[in-house]
């Protein structure tokens, strides 16, 4: 980890997975003596609605407790995609469901990966 702070935001609709796995992140990130805080926010609807998490990792105790610009965005749906890729630091890590998502229009000079999650998750895993 080189910067002092990473910054990591996952959004997509709710039954995704996007919280658990913001909680899971910083869990890990405290297991490994690492300092991280964590938030999230999803939308009245138990499934289909917006939901985000956003992880904040740091070797050292962590002084402002509100994600800036993401080092890594994960987008598990298009309006996550629409409404937060603008925020992603230029040389960011952008992460798709290339399953939901078949296009990046803009995009910073950082690396994109993709995976189809939501079709390996509910047709393979179930």
């Amino acid at each position: 980890m080189s910067a002092e702070v990473v910054q990591v935001r996952m959004a997509g609709f709710g039954g995704q997975g996007v919280v658990l796995a913001g909680i899971l992140l910083g869990m890990g990130a405290v297991e490994d003596g690492l300092y991280a805080i964590q938030n999230q926010s999803y939308g009245a609807e138990a499934r289909g609605g917006a939901a985000r998490s956003e992880v904040l990792v740091s070797r050292r105790p962590i002084l402002y407790p509100e994600l800036i610009h993401p080092d890594v965005l994960v987008a598990l749906s298009r309006p996550a995609l629409d409404r937060y890729l603008p925020e992603l630091r230029k040389d960011g890590t952008l992460i798709i469901d290339s399953g939901l998502i078949s296009t990046v229009a803009q995009r910073p000079s950082g690396r994109v990966l993709g995976a189809p999650f939501t079709q390996v998750a509910g047709e393979e895993l179930g």
